[in-house]
Order: structure tokens, then sequence, then C-alpha cells
């Protein structure tokens, strides 16, 4: 079994400060929250300095124990401002529609925030928008993950009406006991548990026109704010992603949707299988151990947010045959049957259901 290397995911500041103006305003001491999470209270002095993604995440955490809110992400991002986006609420003026606005918040989400894949998926009837970080081991991350979510929500109902609203909401984290309050929040159904985390909406919204842009220059305006963006970013922000985290990513992306094959990964990574083979080879990874570890990991979040999950559902999601192949290979990982390592953490944690 091969270890897991991180790439050094990074976030920009300005979405750190969101959750110490919420803290502040409820009176925490928020130098103290930034020096248990690892942070300078410096990095706060620039909206566009980088912050480690694993500490930020820590950080969201951390806010939300301390205010005994585990809705504050959503409860953060619906009431986001696109103004609050700096310099970048010039790339909404750029923009027609819904879609083209969300496409131009994908072109710059790796010059906000590393290692995290914003993506839509359309289809004849319902479109997904979806967001997910490319690290699995970072967890719990509710936080961010509802926080984004609710804040594409809110930028949509800014730009095109107020009483806009999604179809439903998948999060891929267990939400046992918040289910109203994030329905409420998000103004739509909200699922737990799920592959992948989605905003889901009609196809026809992302045609939908933002009514503020109707007589701008489009043309001449996007090459203009998007060349003074880029620099503002600096070159920074352009590093290519590891190798070896564009593989977890695919492979994390690729659960519920069948058997996981290198071909596939590296096709949608655009080099021959023998490239990608090296290339991970040369990090000191193997793509079977890098497969093997994401499966179980996933295995593991799966088993401790939801005990009595069927093992043929985590079998097909995670790409094995069948339960019994599933099992054997749990087993061997982690020296127990995925049973027993499910009551296992569950009398650790002293409860008698998932944790909200």
């Amino acid at each position: 079994m091969s270890s897991v290397t991180n790439a050094n995911p990074k976030v920009r500041a300005f979405f750190l400060s969101v959750f110490i103006e919420a803290a502040e305003q409820k009176g925490l001491n928020t130098a103290k929250l930034l020096r248990e999470a690892g942070i300078s209270p410096s990095t706060l002095a620039s909206p566009y300095k980088w912050v480690p993604l694993p500490r930020y995440i820590d950080l969201t955490n951390r806010v939300g124990d301390a205010l005994g809110n585990q809705t504050l992400g959503g409860e953060l991002g619906s009431a986001f401002s696109l103004t609050d986006l700096g310099p970048f609420y010039t790339l909404v003026t750029t923009a027609r529609t819904v879609g083209m606005m969300l496409e131009a918040f994908m072109r710059f989400q790796r010059h906000w925030q590393t290692d995290t894949n914003l993506s839509i998926k359309p289809a004849e009837e319902r479109a997904e928008i979806c967001y997910n970080i490319g690290d699995p081991a970072l967890w719990p991350r509710h936080h961010d993950t509802e926080f984004t979510l609710c804040a594409l929500v809110s930028a949509m109902r800014q730009t095109v009406s107020a009483n806009w609203r999604p179809v439903e909401i998948l999060l891929e984290h267990d939400i046992a006991g918040r289910e109203a309050r994030l329905a409420e929040i998000f103004r739509a159904p909200v699922r737990g548990d799920q592959q992948y985390n989605a905003i889901v909406i009609p196809t026809s919204s992302l045609d939908m026109p933002l009514l503020m842009n109707a007589r701008l220059d489009f043309e001449r305006l996007q090459p203009i704010v998007e060349r003074h963006l880029l620099d503002l970013m600096g070159e920074e922000a352009s590093d290519p992603v590891d190798v070896v985290e564009q593989t977890r990513r695919l492979i994390t992306e690729g659960f519920g949707q069948g058997t996981i094959h290198l071909r596939a990964i590296a096709a949608a990574l655009g080099k021959p299988e023998r490239t990608l083979r090296r290339q991970l080879a040369q990090q000191g990874h193997s793509f079977r151990d890098l497969l093997q570890d994401q499966r179980m990991l996933r295995a593991r979040q799966l088993l401790e947010s939801r005990a009595n999950i069927p093992l043929e559902t985590l079998a097909e999601t995670l790409g094995y045959a069948d339960a019994a192949s599933f099992a054997r290979a749990f087993k061997a990982w982690n020296g127990v049957s995925p049973r027993r390592f499910a009551r296992a953490r569950r009398t650790v944690r002293g409860d008698s259901g998932p944790r909200p």
C-alpha cells in the first residue's frame, strides 16, 4: 500500500476572511482560531495571499464548531455578494447568460483555489454544476462545500432573479439532522451522501440572460478584464497541477460511473497510457496503488457516514465487480471487515448513528 502525496493545494485569503469576519461578529478570539489552524494573522493583510487548503478547511470547521453552527458555510454562502469578489466581480459583467458566467468562474477556479474542480455536466433536461476538492483526505469539509454551492446559487439569484431556485442540491457528505435547515438555505431539496457535490438546475437556466448586462459590449470587455485579472494573480497562478493530483482527482470523480481504467484517466489527461504510467512511477506511485488508496479512503468515509450502507452499493460505487470482491479488498487493506470497521468507528465516536 502506498501513501498519497499532496501537491500543496491552496486557496486565496479572501475566502478565509469570510469565516473570520463571521467569528469576529460573534466575539470569538480569531487570533487563537487562526493560530490553532496554523495560519498567520498577517495572511489576512492581502486578499490575494495563498493559504494552504488543508488549513483553510480546518479553520472553517473550527469556526463552525466554536459557534455551534454546522450550517455556517451555507449561511455565509447565501449571504455572499458578487461584489465580495472584488475585481473578479467584473467577470460577471462580461457574461450574457448564466452559462457564460459559470464558464468564466470555471476558467478562474484554479486561480482562486487549486486542486479543486468546478464543472458543468449538461443533459437534455437537467444540468449539474459540480464542485469537488481533489484530495478526499481533506475531510470533513462540509463548510467549504456548502459555502461554495450556496455562493454560486446566490450569484445566480443576484444576476437573474431573487426568486430563482435550483431543482435540488447534491452533497457528498452526511447531512443527517440538518436537512430542513439546508433546504431552507438553498430553497431547494437537499440530498446528502451523494457521489459528488452539485447544484442541479434546468438545462434551460444556462441560457437565461443576465439582465444587468443587457447593454454591455461583451466582445470588447471580456479579453481586457481577463488579461488584467490574470496580471493581478501573477505567474504563480499558472503553475501546472501535479500529475499525481490530477490522477487522484479523476479517480475520485469517476466513482459511481463504473470501472475506472488507466486508459480512461490517461485519455482525460491527454496522455498516452505509457506516458502517464511513467510519470506516476517517477513520483513513486502506480495507478493501481492510487486507485486502491482512493477506493479505501472513500469506503471508510462512506462507512463512517452511513454505517448501514449496503455492501453492494459500496462495491458498485467504487468500481468492484461485486460485494464479495469489495469486502475481501477492504479486509486485506484495513485488517477488518467493512461492517466491523463501521461498528468500531461508531463505538469510538460514542454515538448511535452518523454525525450531522
